[in-house]
């Protein structure tokens, strides 16, 4: 999945994730503020804010970018939104779908 999304959000297929390309849609309201641990790992801070669309972006690629060249590599996404996945988990409709993928009988 992540290297499918990697590469719906990379449209000018440079390999990387830059420029304006982004995978958040930014969604109206207050917003979780996050700071890096002692481990490099971002974490939430309990703070809130409400962003504006470019600031969601910039979150996103000082979060995101671990060399701080700007852009994006499929390694970095990988690394970013791995603990997304690890939070939110597998959708239930996708789990209904392994599974009939797995056995076709449900």
């Amino acid at each position: 999945m992540n290297q499918m999304t990697f590469h719906n959000v990379d449209v000018d297929n440079s390999g990387y994730i830059d420029g304006s390309e982004s995978p958040l849609n930014p969604s109206p309201g207050v917003q979780p503020v996050y700071r890096r641990d002692a481990s490099g790992d971002w974490v939430p801070t309990g703070e809130r804010v409400m962003p504006t669309a470019d600031e969601i972006q910039a979150q996103f690629y000082q979060m995101a970018d671990r060399d701080d060249d700007g852009r994006i590599s499929f390694a970095e996404f990988h690394r970013w939104s791995t603990p997304n996945l690890v939070r939110r988990g597998i959708p239930a409709s996708w789990r209904e779908d392994m599974r009939h993928l797995i056995s076709p009988e449900g």
